[in-house]
C-alpha cells in the first residue's frame, strides 16, 4: 500500500510540472506571436470600429529604422567576446548543478529533485555545445582604436630630454619615486626618459630631473667601492654649500650699494683693496674690466674663459701681466702675482658657472696691497 501511494505521488507531480510548463510554452507562443506581427496601427479593425488613424511619418520612419538596425544585428551574430561570456556562465551553472547533483546522490538517492537536476545538466550541456559552435564561426571583436587604449590607461604621459645625466642614471632615481603602477622607462640612444604614472607623482618626478639634470651630476661607475661614492656625494654637498654661500654673499652685496671695500689689516701694515663684480660671456671670447674705478687708481683686467669639457682656462691680463688659472666649473679658484702668498701684491678669486645659453658667468674678488700696486 506504502509503494502504490508514493507511486501514485510522483504520477501526480509529473502530471504538475507538465500542466506548468504547457502553460508557459502557451504564453510564450503568444507573446512571440504578438512582437512578430504586424504593428497594431496596421491591423485591420473590427466591424463597429472607427477608422484607425496610422501615426505620424516621424514615428513610423523611426518604427522602420529600428527594426532595420534589429535586423542589422540579427544578421551580423553575436560577437565572439558576448558568446564566451555566455559560454563562462552556462559552464559556471553546469558545475554548479553537478555538484549538487552528486551531493543528492550521496545523501538521498531516491529525492525527485535528482530527476530535475539531471534534466537541467542535460539542458546546459545541449546549450553550451550548441554556443561552442556559434562561437567557432562568430566574428573577432573588434580592436580598441589607440586613443580608446591610452584612455583607458590610467595616468600621464611624460617624455624629458636630457642634457647633462645618462638615462639610465635618471630611470633609477625616479623610479624610487613612481607610484605602484608608474612606468619608467630610459631611451639610451637619444637620452630620453618616458615617465608614465598619476599626475601628483609625475610633478615630483619633474622636479627631481630639473634638479639632477645639471653637468657637475656624473653617473657612478657600477661596482666603485663605497667609500668612492661617499666621497662622491661629500664633493656634491660641498658644492652646493660653496653655491650657497655665494648667494648669499651676492644679497649682502646687493644690499650694499659701494662695490669695493678697502680693509686695514693690522695697524702699520699696508692697505689692500677689494674690488667685487661678475659678468657674462662666451668660451674664447675676451672681456674688460675697469677694476677700483673708485680709487685714485683704477686698473684695466682682459679676462679671457675657455672652456675644455667641465674644466675651464682662465687667461687674465692685468696690466703687462698675464696670468693663466685652470679650475672647473662651480668651482672657486684663485690667481695671485706670484705663487708664494705673502709676497704677492694682487690677486683675483674667481667662479665661473655656466650662464644662460652656451655663455659663461664670472664671479671674481680682486685684492691688491695699495703701496706695490701696479
Amino acid at each position: 500500500m506504502k509503494l502504490r501511494f508514493c507511486k501514485e505521488g510522483k504520477t501526480m507531480r509529473r502530471l504538475s510540472v507538465t500542466l506548468i510548463i504547457s502553460a508557459l510554452l502557451l504564453i510564450a507562443f503568444g507573446v512571440s506571436t504578438a512582437l512578430s506581427g504586424e504593428p497594431e496601427y496596421m491591423k485591420p479593425k473590427a466591424k463597429g470600429e472607427g477608422i484607425r488613424k496610422p501615426p505620424p511619418e516621424h514615428v513610423r520612419g523611426r518604427i522602420e529604422e529600428i527594426r532595420k538596425r534589429i535586423e542589422e544585428i540579427k544578421a551580423k551574430g553575436r560577437p565572439r567576446t558576448d558568446l564566451e561570456g555566455r559560454l563562462r556562465e552556462l559552464q559556471d551553472q553546469l558545475a554548479e548543478t553537478e555538484r549538487r547533483l552528486d551531493e543528492l546522490k550521496r545523501e538521498n538517492p531516491d529525492s525527485p529533485e535528482i530527476e530535475r537536476l539531471e534534466r537541467r545538466a542535460d539542458e546546459l550541456r545541449d546549450e553550451i555545445r550548441k554556443l561552442e559552435e556559434m562561437a567557432k564561426h562568430a566574428p573577432p571583436p573588434p580592436e580598441m582604436p589607440p586613443i580608446e587604449e591610452a584612455v583607458r590607461m590610467k595616468g600621464e604621459l611624460r617624455i624629458f630630454k636630457l642634457e647633462h645625466i645618462p638615462a639610465r642614471y635618471a630611470a633609477d632615481i625616479v623610479g624610487e619615486f613612481k607610484s605602484r603602477m608608474g612606468k619608467v622607462v630610459p631611451v639610451e640612444p637619444i637620452n630620453l626618459l618616458i615617465v608614465r604614472d598619476l599626475p601628483e607623482y609625475l610633478a615630483d618626478i619633474e622636479e627631481i630631473i630639473h634638479r639632477i639634470d645639471v653637468p657637475e651630476l656624473k653617473r657612478p661607475v657600477r661596482g666603485q667601492p663605497p667609500e668612492r661614492r661617499l666621497r662622491m656625494r661629500e664633493r656634491i654637498k660641498r658644492g652646493r654649500a660653496e653655491g650657497r654661500e655665494i648667494e648669499r654673499g651676492r644679497e649682502r652685496q646687493v644690499e650694499r650699494p659701494e662695490r669695493e671695500k678697502v680693509e686695514r689689516e693690522t695697524p702699520g701694515k699696508h692697505k689692500r683693496q677689494i674690488f667685487r663684480g661678475e659678468f657674462n660671456v662666451k668660451p674664447g671670447e675676451r672681456h674688460t674690466e675697469r677694476l677700483f674705478v673708485n680709487t685714485d687708481r683704477p686698473v684695466s683686467v682682459t679676462f679671457q674663459p675657455v672652456l675644455k669639457d667641465d674644466e675651464v682656462e682662465l687667461r687674465i691680463k692685468w696690466g703687462d701681466r698675464e696670468l693663466t688659472g685652470r679650475s672647473k666649473l662651480n668651482r672657486p679658484a684663485e690667481i695671485m702675482a706670484h705663487p708664494d702668498p705673502r709676497r704677492a701684491d694682487w690677486g683675483i678669486k674667481y667662479e665661473i658657472i655656466q650662464a644662460e645659453g652656451d655663455r659663461l658667468k664670472v664671479k671674481y674678488q680682486a685684492w691688491r696691497i695699495s703701496p706695490r700696486s701696479p
